[in-house]
């Protein structure tokens, strides 16, 4: 019995720095400071907009647009992958892949680079959206890959 009055008195101390009877109501709160006017110094807007097959939907993923000498590279997580003029917007080339895109859009030494939910990483001709290989990985691709000298690198979910 002494051990749970004990134990009772403990826990009231643990809980009266909580209390706001403790306050002081005088205090004054600091105030945020008031927001300054800010001067637009530039207007931007963009050239031009496309849209790419049906999105992201829901999902978070890495499929966001890569721009590499002088075109725009974008795909959607149907495995549909566009080129465009990075002046103008128009469409060069589009590809459909036939698999889910995941891992993001890579661009260098003259290629294009995807990853898909099934592992596969799919590597295109910049230039015509011509297919040149498909290797399978360990497992699906979450990150981009990446491109240089002729070698693309991928990173899986498992971490390889």
């Amino acid at each position: 019995m002494k051990s749970l009055i004990t134990l009772i008195v403990a826990g009231s101390f643990l809980l009266l720095p909580g209390c706001s009877i403790f306050e002081d109501e005088e205090e004054d709160a600091y105030e945020p400071a008031p927001l300054p006017d800010i001067e637009e110094q530039f207007h931007v807007s963009p050239n031009w907009s496309s849209d790419v097959g049906g999105g992201v939907y829901e999902f978070y993923n890495k499929l966001g647009p890569v721009a590499y000498s002088g075109m725009v590279y974008a795909a959607d997580i149907e495995g549909l992958v566009k080129a465009f003029s990075i002046d103008d917007g128009d469409e060069i080339w589009s590809v459909e892949l036939e698999t889910e895109l995941y891992g993001g859009v890579a661009a260098g030494s003259g290629l294009i680079a995807v990853g898909s939910t099934e592992g596969e990483v799919i590597v295109l001709d910049a230039k015509t959206g011509e297919e040149k290989w498909r290797n399978l990985v360990s497992s699906e691709i979450v990150a981009s890959p990446a491109i240089s000298d002729n070698r693309v690198v991928t990173r899986t979910i498992h971490g390889k």
